[in-house]
């Protein structure tokens, strides 16, 4: 009986054992899959913009796009272009345009709504997918665009303004 129960013993001894080190294996993996996400999330979105990065712009467009094929559902794409933006760089540096780049985009996004997609996609180009919008809709969103440019100069934290336009 006493070789049975130290068998056993250190059965259950290795079986506790497997289960720790199991927990832990899986403690691991859930790190690595967050740590992953926040990898994706990182590549996705711009960190000045706090926009879709070019990559993130590729993979809502292609959603969005097979949307469309399999669905029929409309969609509309601007392609927006900050006018004359090495002025702004070499007017106020390469701050002062970083930060016309994030003002640009905040007024951007204030002019769409909840469910366009909007994303960096060069240097000073921004790429705005209107979901269920037909052409004629997004000239009108263009037109709207335009004019919050139009209307009002961006407002520095130096103090300083500048009025942008940007061209659809």
């Amino acid at each position: 009986n006493s070789r049975a129960e130290l068998a056993a013993e250190m059965i259950m001894g290795r079986l506790m054992s497997a289960h720790a080190a199991t927990d832990r294996l899986r403690e691991d993996l859930g790190r690595a899959e967050h740590i992953l996400s926040a990898m994706e999330q990182q590549n996705r979105i711009d960190p000045l913009t706090h926009l879709l990065s070019r990559r993130g712009l590729d993979l809502a467009l292609n959603e969005h796009f097979q949307q469309w094929v399999r669905f029929g559902w409309p969609m509309a794409v601007l392609f927006c272009d900050i006018d004359h933006f090495k002025i702004v760089n070499d007017t106020y540096g390469h701050q002062g345009g970083d930060e016309a780049l994030q003002l640009v985009a905040e007024r951007v996004v204030d002019v769409l709504r909840d469910g366009d997609v909007v994303g960096r996609y060069g240097g000073d180009e921004i790429v705005i997918i209107l979901p269920a919008v037909s052409s004629e809709q997004a000239a009108v969103v263009a037109g709207r665009m335009v004019e919050a440019f139009d209307g009002e100069a961006l407002h520095f934290r130096n103090g300083s303004e500048h009025r942008q336009t940007l061209s659809i």
